[in-house]
């Protein structure tokens, strides 16, 4: 059965993220809750300005659960989720030109990514680890929680720095007619 599969697949995703000790402490709440509203309010570039996030064990998790959260309709979870795996996933690109050059130091996405089509390892990663997936979902979760704007701005950078793959024209579909996917039902 479809349904008891996601179901079960859904409780193993949230047992690896309960492993991110800045996702799940309570001490951390304000920090998850002020790291979406900077997201809403001052975008991708802003948020990854102010924050860093070094749990690459869960990045996969949180990108998983980030997708089948906003494939269920549960927007705001899929939200703080995807936004987990974003600055994880930037936060080692970041680290990795900081490596390079002590001075380098990040200012927005699109000089991220032109830096790292320069540089194999840090774009073998980024392909490696879906980031323009991720982007989508998160572009998608926040078109449909209602930050119109944010969810333009990230389709728009998917398209700049995405080749014209599936996620690229997807992108290309939400901005030329925004809406919001069907949602899968998996309860049994």
């Amino acid at each position: 059965n479809n349904t008891s599969q996601y179901g079960k697949y859904e409780v193993m995703l949230k047992k690896i993220v309960a492993l991110d000790k800045e996702y799940v402490d309570p001490k951390e709440a304000f920090t998850r809750q002020s790291m979406v509203r900077v997201l809403k309010t001052d975008g991708l570039d802003k948020l990854l300005v102010l924050y860093r996030l070094h749990n690459k064990e869960t990045l996969q998790a949180h990108s998983d659960l980030g997708e089948l959260y906003y494939k269920t309709g549960r927007y705001a979870d899929a939200i703080t989720n995807l936004t987990f795996s974003v600055i994880t996933i930037f936060t080692v690109a970041i680290d990795a030109f900081q490596s390079a050059d002590p001075s380098y130091e990040f200012s927005t996405l699109d000089n991220l990514f032109l830096m790292a089509s320069r540089d194999s390892r840090v774009n073998n990663y980024l392909t490696s680890t879906h980031v323009i997936r991720t982007l989508y979902y998160l572009a998608s979760s926040l078109y449909a929680d209602g930050s119109t704007n944010r969810a333009d701005a990230i389709w728009k950078l998917i398209m700049r720095h995405s080749p014209m793959d599936e996620w690229w024209l997807r992108s290309d579909a939400q901005l030329d007619s925004p809406h919001i996917e069907p949602i899968m039902n998996i309860n049994p």
